[in-house]
């Protein structure tokens, strides 16, 4: 019989390898986001732009 660290250890290598997979293929098929919620989310620029925008408009008191 194996030792149970050796056992514990295979199992976790075939773990990562089909974690791998599932990782290469999710990015093979290119997921798209799905946007059929009414109101559009803005993108990451859009946040940062709005970010900047309130931050350097404030007024000095």
């Amino acid at each position: 019989m194996d030792n149970p660290y050796e056992i514990i250890d295979k199992r976790l290598e075939r773990i990562e390898l089909l974690l791998e997979n599932l990782v290469f293929q999710t990015k093979k098929k290119n997921i798209k986001k799905n946007n059929t919620t009414k109101t559009k989310m803005p993108t990451e620029d859009e946040m940062d732009a709005y970010i900047l925008k309130t931050v350097f408009s404030e007024k000095k008191s």
